[in-house]
């Protein structure tokens, strides 16, 4: 009877050290600390509670962002951390190490502060590689102060009170920026200005563009994207057609340009497009031309003829005519008017030799 006494107790003890020793690791009955870690970038700046904690710990981080940007949410590991009264994140330690990741998201454009805008401004610009023949290899940003206002400029001609900076240095950086210059000057004033990016120094990517002048601000976000994907927000594609009877065996070989004035480099249609005319049977010519409406184009017709003195063939342009229909004002477009009784209607005019022709554009 006591040997078997004996082996109850033995079989006690056994179980209460067993017990014990699989609450502690191996560092001699120690608890088990997870490590944390917050993977962070230049746009916040971070504390943390604990470096380590145990499971069941309450970890606390607090996140503030940059100027420009806004938390979207913090993750410890899959899990989404809560906010507690103080705006700071909190999570339950898990059994295992904790990556902390911090999500944020920008804030948005500011298109307007004040009295100072875009005037001209694109939302999508493209890579131009050293090597490529294009003309241009920068692109044109234009602000308006909304006033006339007095500027100085340092020894490179550029604004000293305005102030240009990229917030993703590594899609655009900052010495692809040039300083803004005064146009529209009168004297020491001046109601915009003009700065320029450099798109051999961008790479593909998103970036934001801070603009400041004294106390006003404006935030562009940027798409940089391959040579030949900028695709306007807005993209028309309408149809000219032109009645060419008058002409019909004057003037055989003719041409139509149409320039876009505020041509985004790399787009997906060419700066200028032209296309030949050919009579159709009831002496009508069809032209279908690709535009954004926030752009100015300009048109130019003429019609080819041999030079004798070159020995090759040129073309010359005949004079284009900015018509006024029904009272109307030219509509900003030189040489395309717009119909005020007719939505979405509107018209080319030039005058070929003392007959004024007129191209009517629609819709498709």
């Amino acid at each position: 009877m006591k040997k078997f006494y004996l082996a109850i107790v033995l079989s006690l003890v056994l179980v209460t050290a067993l017990v014990a020793f699989s609450a502690c690791d191996e560092s001699n009955g120690e608890p088990t600390y997870y490590d944390i870690t917050v993977n962070r970038n230049d746009n916040f700046s971070y504390s943390c509670s604990h470096e380590k904690a145990m499971e069941g710990d309450i970890v606390v981080v607090d996140v503030v962002a940059d100027k420009y940007f806004e938390i979207d949410k913090v993750m410890a590991n899959d899990v989404v951390c809560t906010s507690n009264s103080q705006g700071k994140y909190e999570f339950t330690m898990p059994a295992e190490n904790v990556t902390v990741e911090v999500m944020l998201k920008p804030t948005p454009d500011i298109d307007k502060d004040g009295t100072l805008t875009w005037k001209m401004v694109h939302s999508q610009i493209a890579v131009v590689e050293e090597d490529n023949d294009t003309l241009y290899k920068t692109q044109t940003y234009t602000l308006d102060f909304g006033k006339y206002i007095s500027f100085s400029t340092d020894y490179k001609g550029e604004m000293i009170n305005v102030e240009i900076y990229s917030l993703n240095k590594d899609v655009i950086p900052d010495d692809a920026i040039s300083g803004a210059k005064a146009s529209d000057v009168s004297g020491i004033y001046a109601k915009t200005a003009d700065f320029t990016i450099d798109l051999t120094k961008i790479k593909a990517g998103t970036a934001r563009i801070v603009v400041k002048n004294n106390n006003s601000v404006l935030v562009k976000t940027i798409e940089v994207v391959d040579y030949g994907q900028v695709t306007p927000e807005i993209l028309y594609i309408e149809k000219v057609v032109v009645d060419m009877s008058e002409l019909t065996g004057v003037y055989d070989d003719m041409r139509i340009w149409i320039n876009d004035n505020d041509y985004t480099q790399g787009s997906i249609y060419d700066d200028t497009q032209f296309k030949d005319f050919k009579y159709s049977a009831d002496n009508t010519f069809e032209y279908e031309f690709k535009y954004t409406p926030d752009h100015e184009f300009t048109i130019a017709v003429g019609y080819k003829y041999f030079d004798e003195d070159r020995q090759m063939y040129l073309y010359k342009n005949f004079a284009i005519e900015n018509i006024v229909i029904g009272g109307s004002s030219q509509s900003g477009y030189t040489g395309i008017i717009s119909d005020p009784d007719i939505e979405g209607t509107y018209y080319i005019s030039y005058t070929a030799d003392g007959l004024t022709l007129t191209a009517k554009v629609k819709d498709n």
